[in-house]
């Protein structure tokens, strides 16, 4: 059984049934174009196998396909209530206390990745998905396709992320203006404003 469930600018999103575990998943679809997109793929799956979060997306497992190599699936866990844009934009909303709840597990999960020398780059109501439909579900931030493994003294200097929820350094962005990891709090700070 499958089903797609969304689209980004890297691949598709399917909902799936895991054979064997019995359990539904999400299938993350990559198309894979040029070698350097693949080695990109491949350190982003570095990257996710190495993240083990309570309030970050899971990576169950990697797929190859075999039968059309330019193709590779990534078997993600399931949290089925949605994205966080969609949860906020049908309530016009948050109750003050209720916000607070699910930033502080947003800042938990940013807290953990920066530990890890890991910044997300793109965090947004959409890249958030909640795990089920309670009404203070655990949240799991999701999409890692814009993240970079860098030390603390890394500047950066990639343009990358959704404009309405950048951060100024990442809009003026040139080979004498770079940026850290503090960007991610910027976009936790944009966040909380749209809710």
């Amino acid at each position: 059984m499958t089903k797609q469930i969304g689209e980004g600018a890297y691949g598709k999103v399917r909902l799936s049934f895991k054979q064997g575990k019995g359990t539904l998943i999400l299938n993350k679809y990559h198309q894979q174009q040029i070698i350097n997109e693949i080695l990109e793929m491949y350190y982003k799956i570095q990257l996710m196998k190495a993240v083990k979060h309570p309030f970050i997306i899971r990576l169950e497992d990697v797929i190859d396909n075999n039968d059309c190599p330019e193709k590779i699936y990534l078997d993600l866990e399931l949290a089925d209530w949605g994205d966080f844009f969609d949860y906020v934009s049908s309530r016009k909303r948050l109750p003050e206390q209720l916000a607070k709840f699910y930033f502080y597990q947003l800042a938990l999960a940013i807290q953990y990745l920066h530990n890890r020398g890991i910044t997300h780059r793109d965090i947004k109501l959409e890249n958030i998905s909640l795990e089920t439909n309670a009404e203070e579900s655990h949240l799991k931030l999701t999409d890692f396709d814009m993240s970079k493994l860098a030390a603390d003294i890394t500047k950066m200097t990639t343009m990358c992320g959704t404009k309405t929820y950048m951060a100024p350094e990442l809009l003026m962005i040139s080979s004498t203006n770079t940026y850290n990891k503090k960007v991610d709090l910027w976009c936790i700070g944009v966040n909380f404003l749209w809710v």
